[in-house]
């Protein structure tokens, strides 16, 4: 998978940062990956890797992978609250990638996944 756009700014943070991977063909869908790390560590560039992640960009999902602050620069629950601004972002500006912003699926590893649930809990 090659970003279609990389390091897309999505709060005021230089750690709010997203990439954005958009199929030549895209069903509309998007899946935003929250990458893991105990919010001590990790990148967004280690989500691009994973084959679940590229057998959906197969399928025409577009996937967004994000960065958020980590608790050296932020106490918890800064990460928490990046990923609903993420999230957010996303959802606001799907349309004007000619995405739908009501096929939004969430997704991660480790507090990834548990800032996924979260949010899916809001």
């Amino acid at each position: 998978m090659k970003a279609t756009l990389k390091d897309v700014p999505y709060g005021p943070s230089p750690a709010n940062v997203f990439d954005l991977y958009r199929p030549a063909k895209p069903s509309g869908a998007i899946l935003i990956w929250i990458h893991g790390g105990s919010c001590f560590s990790g990148d967004k560039s280690d989500s691009a890797k994973l084959d679940l992640l590229s057998e959906l960009y197969r399928g025409g999902t577009s996937i967004v992978t994000i960065n958020y602050r980590l608790s050296h620069e932020a106490m918890f629950p800064a990460p928490f609250h990046d990923s609903r601004r993420a999230f957010q972002f996303v959802r606001s500006q799907a349309a004007t990638w000619d995405l739908a912003p009501e096929k939004i699926a969430l997704g991660g590893a480790s507090v990834g996944a548990g800032m996924a649930l979260w949010l899916g809990l809001k």
